[in-house]
């Protein structure tokens, strides 16, 4: 494989579009999701996670997000936003709408910024990886 680190950059970011597609769904905004049952997003969600670790220990890739403090803690923070929303929102108490939705930004801007960043070098952009793409 020419570059590892891209497609696995590329997967990162996928786990991102499904978190905001399984947003779109509970939150009943879209009718073209209509189709897609919760247990879709969440099969796909685990196969995405399967090549991403598989990826990550085959070429020895080091996660962005694990491993740069600022990925870690917007990262951490999105997750404890969004499953503090999922709670309000099965518990239907107020504000689960907002919380959902502000846990997904962060999350997949933690993905956003991830993508960027080199692995174990705290705060350097890689440009390389922008390269890659044209």
């Amino acid at each position: 494989m020419k570059n590892p680190k891209l497609i696995w950059n590329l997967i990162n970011s996928l786990n991102g579009v499904l978190l905001l597609v399984y947003l779109f769904k509970i939150m009943h905004w879209f009718s073209f999701l209509g189709s897609i049952q919760i247990i879709h997003i969440f099969i796909a969600a685990i196969v995405v996670y399967g090549i991403r670790s598989w990826l990550e220990v085959k070429y020895n890739i080091k996660s962005p997000i694990k491993s740069n403090k600022i990925t870690k803690t917007i990262y951490f923070l999105g997750a404890g936003i969004f499953v503090l929303g999922f709670l309000f929102k099965i518990m239907h108490w107020p504000f689960a709408g907002v919380m959902l939705i502000l846990g997904v930004l962060i999350l997949v801007s933690s993905f956003i910024i991830s993508f960027f960043y080199v692995a174990g070098e705290e705060g350097t952009i890689d440009s390389e990886i922008l390269d890659d793409i044209y």
